[in-house]
């Protein structure tokens, strides 16, 4: 890829982020916004690449099925360990209730667009960009170690939410172990749906009884999420092992 195609994939995901007004309270309108937002985060880059710098870039080979699991493991465990530093570190009340009114909806259509924007073009764009074609550009110029907590802050920062930094993060430094250890994008795309969907429950049907089982944003402290998580987490220290073996 030329310098110039460089600097224009990685320079078009950050104005979309920063300048393409998505809107907060909700509608149609909104939710295709959204998609619109997320698509030029991921796509520009794919489609500027080509052939075997593609496949570098966003390698989507398959994982095994008997690692779903192990991720689900991981994105519940993980739910519930943000719900504790929000208690550490929490979200004013004027935009907590700003945040769970842009999630409400007025129709199926508004619904559907809703779903498809947070569980499907959200985390594959962002993963396709954050821990493709970003970590793999970090990892060129100052290898893996850097492109893990470089792309990491990039992702947290560029959610423009002070509040919830420490729990981004958090998510992009295990989405990115998880794009290291697999050599693939999915592992991260399905822990970050599955991060999504849960965030959208909770905001959405906090009465649901998955959420008392989840504890995500309940009083049961840090033992029930890292119970939860610990399968996953036990899953990811094996292939660590075996990754550095």
């Amino acid at each position: 890829m030329s310098r110039e195609l460089l600097r224009l994939s990685l320079w078009i995901p950050v104005a979309a982020i920063l300048f393409v007004p998505v809107g907060e309270h909700g509608g149609i309108a909104a939710r295709l916004a959204a998609i619109g937002v997320a698509l030029l985060i991921g796509l520009p880059g794919w489609l500027l690449s080509s052939g075997a710098e593609r496949r570098e870039l966003y390698p989507l080979q398959a994982p095994p099925l008997a690692s779903l699991l192990p991720l689900l493991s991981l994105a519940v465990g993980l739910q519930g360990v943000f719900g504790w530093l929000d208690r550490l570190w929490p979200l004013p009340l004027e935009r907590a209730l700003r945040m769970a009114d842009s999630f409400r909806v007025e129709s199926a259509l508004e619904q559907a667009l809703l779903v498809c924007g947070v569980l499907l073009a959200a985390p594959l764009m962002e993963e396709l960009f954050f821990r493709g074609f970003l970590y793999t550009q970090l990892e060129r110029l100052r290898g893996p170690l850097f492109a893990v907590f470089g792309s990491a802050l990039f992702f947290a920062l560029l959610h423009l939410n002070p509040w919830h930094f420490p729990a981004l993060l958090l998510l992009g430094l295990l989405l990115a172990v998880l794009r290291i250890v697999s050599r693939s994008l999915w592992p991260a795309i399905v822990v970050h749906a599955a991060n999504n969907g849960i965030a959208l429950l909770v905001l959405q049907r906090p009465e649901h009884p998955l959420l008392d089982w989840i504890h995500a944003m309940g009083a049961g402290g840090p033992g029930t999420p890292l119970l939860l998580g610990l399968p996953g987490a036990i899953w990811l220290l094996i292939r660590l092992r075996e990754f550095r073996g």
